[in-house]
This record gives structure tokens, sequence and C-alpha cells, in this order.
């Protein structure tokens, strides 16, 4: 019988990723931009594909352009990072449910420690965690059920292919990465564009 702890997946790289002790897992910068291009957001309930990479390409670079501010645009770029392993599981239905919640934030926690951004990752992400939501909803949904959310942002989206997405989320990395980060990513050649 399978345990909690025996509980893992095989990584894109190769690697694993233990659900319950991700400290265990071994993963690589790639693993997370390659699934989150990947993985489309409202699960994929959008117009056209629209991955979580380029959502969260979008929250960076608003984030940065409100307060340029490097370190705080690197933490809203991996806010959804978790999501590369655990999946884009709808807010109103996860909430219900303790143990995935648990192990989403050992999982954020872990993943901050391991690639050198801010957790937890306060109201300012969030607002334009938020906004991009609004923004989404406005542009690449059916119903633009939004009018609970912040206003949009003026820039209208256009959605990208899970290359492209994959490519400039790896782009945002470089841009906004800690230099000692980056060295030791680099030294290693797991980011890859």
């Amino acid at each position: 019988m399978q345990t909690k702890q025996d509980s893992w997946i095989r990584t894109f790289s190769g690697g694993q990723v233990f659900f319950f002790e991700p400290e265990r897992s071994n993963i690589e910068f790639k693993d997370i931009s390659h699934g989150l291009s990947l993985l489309c957001r409202f699960n994929g309930a959008t117009k056209s594909f629209y991955s979580v990479a380029q959502h969260s390409v979008i929250v960076a670079e608003n984030v940065y352009k409100e307060t340029k501010n490097k370190s705080l645009a690197y933490t809203a770029l991996m806010h959804d990072a978790a999501e590369a392993f655990i999946s884009d599981v709808p807010s109103p239905f996860k909430k219900f449910f303790q143990d995935f919640s648990e192990c989403e934030k050992r999982m954020e926690i872990w993943l901050a420690q391991r690639f050198g951004f801010g957790f937890p990752f306060g109201d300012l992400i969030k607002k334009h965690d938020l906004t991009a939501l609004s923004t989404e909803m406005r542009d690449l949904m059916l119903v633009q059920d939004n009018s609970h959310l912040p206003k949009p942002y003026s820039k209208k989206i256009h959605p990208l292919g899970p290359e492209a997405s994959e490519t400039l989320f790896n782009l945002k990395a470089y841009e906004l990465m800690p230099a000692e980060q980056l060295l030791a990513i680099d030294s290693n050649r797991k980011l890859t564009l």
C-alpha cells in the first residue's frame, strides 16, 4: 500500500517530486518553466490555450512596473511554481481540501528556498494576481465574470503557445533572478531557452 511518504511523480528532466516531503525532491528550473508552459489556466475553459507560465510573466511584469523591484518581481514570476507539480486546482474547489492546501504550502516553501524567491507572497503579488485574473476573464473567457475583481489591465492578453510561453518565462527569470541563483542554475545548465 502506498503511503504519503512514497507519493511522487517524475519530472520533465527525469527527477522526482515528493508531494508530502518536497525536500526529498530533485528538480531543475526547467521542470517549472516547462510544466507551467503546458498547464492551461482555468482548467482549459478559455477561448484558446493560455498557460500558467504566461500568466506568471504578466503578474511579474506588472509587479515590476509598479515597484521597480527585481526581487519582488521574481517572486511574482514564481508565485505559481508549485502548480508545475501539483497542477492548477481551482480555488473554489481547493479551499475545501485541507490536505491539499497543506501540501501546496509546503511545496511553495521548499521551492522558495530551492530557487531563491520570497514566501509568503504578500498583498502586492495577490493584488496583481487578481488583476491578471480579471484581465484574463475579460480577454480569454466567453463570459466576462470579473465585476467582483480589480479593474483589468489596459493591455489586452494575446495567448502564446506552450513553447513561446516557456521561452518567455525563462527569459523573464534570467532578467529577474538574483545573480547568485542564476549563477547556480547556469553552472548546471538547468535553465534552458
